[in-house]
This record gives C-alpha cells, sequence and structure tokens, in this order.
C-alpha cells in the first residue's frame, strides 16, 4: 500500500478553531482512501500564508520527505491553493518533492504525472495565483479609496497611532506621550541654532522612545523630520497619493518646510534614485551568472550608450567587471529567449479548452457549495428557534441546557456564515481573461516588446518566475512559467494530447 503525507493550511488564525482544517482533512483522508494510501501523518500550518515557503509545518514535512523517502510516496493537500498561491514558489517545492520520490496530489483536483495533468498542475497554479493576485489588488484599491479620503490605512507612524476601530475617530490620533516630545523635536531642530544629534540627543534625554521603548537611531529620527505626515499630509509616490489627512497634524506647515529648509542646507536632501527605470526594465530581474549579484544599469553623461553590469566590485576579471554588457545587446538576448517560449498553436488552443474546462467546474462546484450552506443556514435557523419554543412555549429545555445548545447554535452559524460569505466572492470571468492569456502564450516577445515598465516587469517575473543569471554572453538555464513549462514538454515529447472537452490537436508532423 503507498504511504502519503496529508498538508493542511489555514492562512487566517481565526480559521485555527472553526471547521477549515477539520473539512481539509476529512476530504484528503476520503481521497486517499480511494486511491489505496495509508495516511502516515497529518502536518496542519495553522494560520500562515501561502506566498512564503518558509512554513513551520511545510518545512517538517519536507524533512520528513527526505529522512523517510523510501516510505513516503505521495504528498496529500486539499487544493493546490493551499499548497501555494505563487507560482514560483509551487514550481520549487513541486521539484523539490519530485526529487525525493514524492508526487503531489489535490483531494479536490485531477492532477497526476501524465501529460494532461501535468498541463492541469499548471494551469490551476497559475489560476490560484491570479485569485490571489486579484484579491491583493482588491485590497490594494480599497487602501487607495481610503487614502483618497484622507484616511490611512497602514499601521500609524510613532506618536500617531491608529484610532480604534468603529470608533468614529479620525484615522490617526496624537500620542498623548511621544506626540509633544516629537513636535519639539521638529522645533529645535526648524532653529538652525541644534544640529540634529543635539536635537536627537535633548529629545531622547525628554523620554522620547520608540514604540518598544529602544532609543531613536539619527537614522530613524531623519525619516521622521522628513516624513510629512506628521505635518498632516499623506504622501505615496509609488501611488501617485498626495492628499491632506483626516488626522490632526503635530506641526504645522511652516515648521516643517523650514526643517526641510535646514536639512537641505545640511547637505542631507535624500538623493531620490529611480530603482524603476524604464530605460532599463531588466534591472535587478538579471543577476550576474558568476556572483548571483543583482545587475544594474547605467547611462553615461554623454547619452550615446547604456549598460547593464555586475555591481558587486569583488566579481572582477583582469581588472574589469566580469559581466558588463550593452543595454541592446542583453534585451535582443532576452527576446529571443521569451520568442523560443511560445508554443505551437495547437497547444495554446488546449490550454485555453482546458481553462474553460477548468474554471466551468470551479464555477459548479462554488454554486454547489453555497446551497449546501444556505441549506446549513436555514437548519441552524430553524432549530434555534425551536430551541427557544422548546424552552419558552414548551418548557422542555431548563435554561442551563437552552444556554448550552444556544451558544452552540450561534458558534456553527458564525462559522456557515464564515465559510459562504468565502464562496460568494466574485469569481472573474474567464473569458475576459482567456484572449490576453491567449496573447501571453502565443507572442509573449512582442506583448513585452511594446509595454510599459509595469506591465514588462510583471510580465517579466510570471515568464521567469526566479529571474534570470547572464554570464556576459548569454542567459543560463532559466525555471520557466509553470505553464510554459508543461506546454514546452508536450512540445518536446510530441506526442498527441485529447483535451477534457473533445479538442484534438493534430500530430505533429
Amino acid at each position: 500500500m503507498r504511504r502519503a503525507l496529508l498538508y493542511l493550511r489555514v492562512s487566517d488564525p481565526r480559521q485555527v478553531h472553526n471547521l477549515s482544517l477539520e473539512t481539509q482533512e476529512q476530504m484528503c483522508r476520503a481521497y486517499c482512501e480511494r486511491e489505496g494510501m495509508e495516511v502516515v501523518e497529518v502536518f496542519r500550518e495553522e494560520g500562515e500564508s501561502a506566498k512564503t515557503r518558509y512554513r513551520t509545518e511545510l518545512n517538517r514535512l519536507l524533512e520528513t520527505c527526505s529522512e523517510r523517502r523510501d516510505e513516503i510516496d505521495a504528498v496529500v493537500v486539499y487544493s493546490l491553493s493551499r499548497f501555494a498561491r505563487n507560482q514560483s514558489d509551487h514550481q520549487l517545492l513541486r521539484r523539490a518533492l519530485r526529487g525525493l520520490g514524492v508526487v503531489l496530489r489535490s483531494a479536490t483536483e485531477p492532477i497526476d504525472e501524465s501529460e494532461t495533468g501535468a498541463l492541469l498542475e499548471g494551469v490551476l497554479a497559475s489560476v490560484h495565483q491570479f485569485e490571489n493576485d486579484l484579491r491583493t489588488r482588491r485590497t490594494i484599491d480599497g487602501m487607495k479609496k481610503a487614502l483618497s479620503m484622507g484616511r490611512w490605512p497602514f499601521k500609524g507612524p510613532l506618536g500617531l497611532p491608529n484610532s480604534p476601530k468603529g470608533s468614529g475617530l479620525p484615522s490617526l490620533i496624537h500620542d498623548m506621550d511621544r506626540a509633544p516630545m516629537i513636535r519639539n523635536a521638529f522645533e529645535l531642530v526648524a532653529t538652525g541654532e541644534l544640529t540634529k544629534v543635539e536635537a536627537l540627543r535633548q529629545v531622547t534625554a525628554l523620554g522620547l522612545t520608540t514604540a518598544t521603548g529602544k532609543p531613536i537611531s539619527p537614522q530613524h529620527f531623519t525619516k521622521i523630520l522628513r516624513n510629512r505626515i506628521y505635518a498632516g499630509w499623506i504622501v505615496l509616490e509609488e501611488w501617485g497619493v498626495e492628499v491632506r489627512g483626516d488626522f490632526e497634524p503635530i506641526v504645522g506647515e511652516e515648521i516643517f518646510q523650514r526643517v526641510q529648509e535646514v536639512l537641505d542646507s545640511r547637505g542631507l536632501k535624500k538623493s531620490h534614485h529611480a530603482l524603476d527605470n524604464p530605460l532599463f526594465p531588466l534591472r535587478r530581474f538579471v543577476r550576474c551568472a558568476w556572483c548571483d549579484t543583482p545587475m544594474t544599469g547605467n547611462a553615461p553623461n554623454s547619452g550615446r550608450h547604456r549598460y547593464y553590469f555586475c555591481r558587486n566590485r569583488a566579481c572582477q576579471g583582469d581588472g574589469k567587471k566580469r559581466v558588463s554588457v550593452r543595454t541592446e545587446k542583453m534585451e535582443r538576448s532576452f527576446l529571443d529567449l521569451v520568442e523560443n517560449l511560445a508554443p505551437r498553436p495547437e497547444l495554446v488552443s488546449l490550454f485555453a479548452e482546458i481553462v474553460r474546462d477548468v474554471w466551468s467546474k470551479r464555477h459548479r462546484a462554488q454554486a454547489a457549495r453555497r446551497d449546501r450552506l444556505a441549506r446549513r443556514l436555514d437548519e441552524l435557523r430553524s432549530a434555534r428557534n425551536g430551541l427557544v419554543d422548546a424552552h419558552v412555549h414548551k418548557g422542555q429545555l431548563d435554561a442551563e441546557t437552552f444556554r448550552e445548545q444556544m451558544e452552540r447554535n450561534r458558534s456553527d452559524e458564525a462559522v456557515v456564515k464564515r465559510q459562504l460569505a468565502d464562496a460568494t466572492q466574485e469569481v472573474p470571468d474567464v473569458e475576459s481573461i482567456l484572449p490576453f492569456a491567449e496573447r501571453v502564450l502565443r507572442d509573449p516577445g512582442s506583448l513585452w516588446e511594446h509595454s510599459e515598465l509595469p506591465q514588462r516587469q510583471r510580465l517579466q517575473r510570471y515568464l521567469f518566475p526566479e529571474g534570470l543569471r547572464y554570464d556576459g554572453e548569454s542567459f543560463g538555464i532559466a525555471v520557466r512559467s509553470p505553464v510554459f513549462e508543461t506546454l514546452g514538454s508536450l512540445e518536446a515529447e510530441r506526442e498527441e494530447v485529447v483535451t477534457l472537452g473533445g479538442f484534438e490537436p493534430p500530430s505533429p508532423g
């Protein structure tokens, strides 16, 4: 009999005590029973995000697979979204398991080691990342909306803590101990008579510390003096936000500007070096093949030639930097690499058909789950009415039993409501997504070449989740996106693949 490990995970600690982990375990055990697998051990990740590979129980699971590699045949998860929602992490973890001779199985998704199963796994990994990115985007949109209204949605800075939720107060309030000392710091620097170090020494003597009670460093002190939030302004350049906050400033605009003039006159003005420069889209994405340092870009004052180069001064050969290459050369090599990713057109059609099939099944499963949960909610409400009737009108329940059963009923209802809210989340229309996905698959090089910098950077990371290494002449072996990896394998094997919807690509001649 084959032997399996179960991996269960919830990302929110509040889910640990509801039915989520138990439901996952029941589904995984049922799957193992159907497949004739013996469950050896269960690993429960309680409240850790799937965005990182560095999860306590996941690491312990991998160690177990390594130590008992001759005994373990499979790792079973409730769904691939419980395993990883980042394509790069999924690929790395999958490869680690495969290296130990262990297969990955999902209790709710039809993946296996066949060509179609592998393609489905790649599609599902992409779908889960898309859904996670969509949730992230909604969160960011919510934050941007709050910011546009002058509300600060992040943790408040020193001296301006967040107000209690639901209090009706401004988003930030004054720390009655630290706010006066921070105001004093601005006033001392604004006089121009004290250095920054002397002003810091004075407010430290008055008792100004970090939130954890530690002394404030000179670097932290400079950040405080430069932060416009203390003058009542919310400024996030990366989001294009500059708005007056809904909270009371600690210092007036006049004093804040005077402090900036004093700091600038002493040579403390920040150097705003543009890390995201459209002239160098591959900056930090490509790493030096010799020392693994992220490469940077440089444009000489003459403006004639631009270069990517390794910024590690220790990485040298014959007195010159080991890797230094014209931007045109590296970007041409990158485009050649990207253009070679494109699979045959019939495999792109195969991908689209499988995505539609997977999406359709997910829609039906989600609708069925909503119906089950709605019926369960009705049952709980009916049961609650029955308890009230039995206790109040018929006297069949004593007060203590009534209270216990009502408490259990309310707890069950809260769990079902949370699950129902999760099951009713908006699911994007696959037909609105597929045209772009097919464009990425058919001609990723042209898409990269004609996109703006943010789109180029996202596409680069999607195509090559682990980035690229360059040795001065060519790129090293790259880890491709799971979808391209699977489609590439199918094309290399030149085998006929039949889709779930009856589509059959012609055999290659």
